[in-house]
């Protein structure tokens, strides 16, 4: 078997998940679920700053009454519809529970918004 076979499967399972003009969010809920509406807004705000303005490899963190995380940009492309795409890594500890993902959002009429959880 092609060794580079499991990396074009996974990129084309990207590439269509960005391909869809409306990415959805549905899974942001999952991973800032329990998270007070401060840390909520805070990572929020994190995810969209670090993936409009930041290079790949540039960290993002924000502190807030009850959380705190981080994201980093790793990768970006754009899509066969079209979109920019970004995977990104990003921790939350949130009333001392810590969660990690791998993600990535594409930028949809303006914002970010996550298409694939991985």
């Amino acid at each position: 078997m092609n060794s580079l076979a499991p990396r074009a499967l996974g990129a084309a399972l990207i590439l269509s998940a960005c391909a869809s003009p409306q990415p959805q969010a549905a899974n942001t809920g999952d991973f800032y679920g329990g998270a007070p509406l401060g840390a909520r807004a805070a990572a929020e705000d994190a995810l969209q700053t670090a993936l409009e303005k930041n290079i790949s490899g540039r960290q993002v963190s924000w502190e807030t009454t009850g959380g705190f995380g981080f994201l980093t940009p790793v990768e970006t492309w754009k899509s066969t519809s079209g979109h920019w795409c970004r995977r990104f890594n990003e921790t939350i500890s949130v009333n001392g529970s810590t969660r990690d993902r791998t993600a990535v959002a594409c930028r949809v009429n303006g914002r970010w918004r996550l298409a694939e959880e991985a």
